[in-house]
């Protein structure tokens, strides 16, 4: 465990103290720097703002200069330096959301709360922010209390909310937005049929054929340059804006170079109109564990990173448990399905970045 000054120690609770070492185990010895920003996500959490003394005191658990912490803490809009209420809500005032009614949204809370925006209440228990893309248009309007999302929000729905009534985290298809005709398409692609019972689990993952797609690369040992001679005939892209074919880009890959080497999935969707990396992970995460798993195959890659957009607590929990399960049945670690192949997997939540927005984050 990492150990505390004796002077700084009472900063953390033991409980915080172990989690920032579960966050320093996913990365190598040499850099410990990694997770500094999971560090300081967990220092804020439990005082719900970041003082220059605690941020120094995460600095001396990494073992990095007090600037280093400094600079980040600055750099990320999600981390708070001053104190926030208890329940901080960011309600999401973008694009989508203000085409289906952020303004009355808006109003309802400014005049429930008694506060504007970057203002707390007297009470101390509510602070309001204004935000950005939360990567729930389909659910828009909505807004951000804490760790938890609430979608299609109403006037009514937000009294539910604040007087302690309202649903919280909502692990089902209905949000989904099976309003949208346009979404079916997804269905059994990206997405789990609406149908299937908690299709987050290993076991209902399994009974629709999940890992046999895994079972046939590793235990057959088909080779890497047929995997991406099939991707190629797909055609199948990325989703990312420049629509760039997936084997043309695995095949880019020196799967034979000398070092350690990575396979990163870049989970932090955030440009208005997104919606589908949030669903995926906290719907259907074990297709994300699996395909990643064959993308380390195919590339040579032994470790894997998902980055996942701060604001996306419930898919970064729902993600972690995938890789729990997917460990305990012997689906990531080391000689695969008999295969010789080894891969770990990780997920790194991010803070978002101050230059990619122009109101600050959740």
């Amino acid at each position: 465990m990492a150990e505390p000054n004796q002077d700084n120690r009472a900063l953390l609770s033991a409980e915080s103290l172990r989690e920032i070492d579960r966050e320093l185990s996913k990365y190598p010895s040499d850099r410990r720097q990694s997770a500094l920003m999971a560090a300081l996500r967990i220092a804020q959490d439990e005082h719900r703002w970041l003082s220059e003394k605690l941020i120094e005191y995460v600095a001396e658990l990494i073992r990095v200069p007090a600037v280093r912490a400094y600079e980040v803490a600055t750099f990320y809009s999600m981390y708070d330096l001053e104190p926030m209420g208890r329940h901080k809500i960011c309600v999401c005032t973008n694009i989508t959301c203000m085409l289906r009614g952020s303004d009355l949204i808006v109003d309802h809370l400014k005049s429930s709360l008694g506060i504007d925006f970057n203002e707390t209440t007297e009470d101390n228990r509510f602070t309001l922010k204004e935000v950005e893309c939360l990567a729930a248009c389909a659910g828009a309007p909505m807004m951000q209390v804490g760790h938890d999302y609430y979608e299609d929000l109403t006037p009514e729905k937000i009294d539910q909310i604040l007087g302690g009534t309202g649903m919280s985290r909502q692990k089902n298809s209905e949000l989904i937005a099976g309003r949208f005709n346009s979404m079916q398409v997804a269905y059994n692609i990206c997405l789990p049929d609406p149908g299937i019972e908690n299709p987050w689990r290993l076991d209902s993952y399994r009974a629709n054929g999940g890992y046999r797609a895994l079972e046939r690369v590793l235990a057959g040992k088909i080779p890497h340059t047929e995997i991406i001679d099939s991707l190629k005939l797909s055609n199948i892209r990325g989703r990312g804006g420049a629509g760039f074919p997936v084997g043309v880009k695995w095949s880019f890959m020196p799967r034979n170079a000398d070092g350690q080497k990575y396979v990163v999935c870049n989970s932090d969707e955030g440009e208005p109109g997104t919606c589908k990396d949030r669903d995926i992970m906290r719907l259907n995460p074990h297709a994300l564990v699996e395909g990643m798993t064959i993308g380390g195959y195919v590339m040579g890659a032994t470790v894997g990173y998902n980055y996942i957009r701060g604001e996306f607590w419930e898919p970064y929990e729902v993600m972690e448990e995938a890789i729990r399960e997917a460990h305990g049945a012997g689906l990531l670690g080391k000689n695969l399905f008999g295969s010789g192949f080894d891969f770990e997997l990780y997920n790194h939540l991010g803070a978002v970045p101050i230059f990619a927005v122009k109101k600050p984050h959740c």
